[in-house]
């Protein structure tokens, strides 16, 4: 797996590509929080380019990382560019929902940024 950050204007950017195993994304989650700590920064994109599904479990997992890890008033949006992916992981989407985490799944990045920036939720 690779990853680059970007600070743009309002939020941080994640790019991760080659995320293809639940260790991946478990490292991924942790980066950006780590860097959103370092950074100072509350609103959190993260793109993912040539990544697979993780198993419900792993999902799970993640879910209950983040609720320990303090994450608090963050906002993450995610963009998948593979709609197989993003459908896999949207009941990770609900379960932290569920558990108070403002995390939010999209397939069009210019949507994730808006919903970020604080526009009206739309998928």
């Amino acid at each position: 797996m690779r990853y680059q950050f970007k600070s743009e204007p309002g939020y941080l950017c994640m790019e991760v590509f080659d995320r293809n195993s639940e260790q991946d994304m478990r490292a991924s989650y942790d980066a950006i929080l780590a860097e959103s700590e370092k950074m100072s920064q509350l609103r959190l994109l993260m793109v993912c380019d040539d990544t697979r599904p993780v198993p419900v479990t792993g999902l799970f997992d993640i879910v209950s990382r983040l609720t320990r890890a303090n994450f608090g008033k963050r906002k993450l949006a995610v963009v998948y560019k593979d709609p197989v992916t993003f459908k896999a992981h949207q009941f990770g989407e609900i379960v932290a929902t569920n558990r108070g985490l403002n995390i939010h799944l999209f397939l069009d990045r210019d949507r994730a940024i808006a919903w970020l920036l604080g526009a009206a939720f739309a998928r």
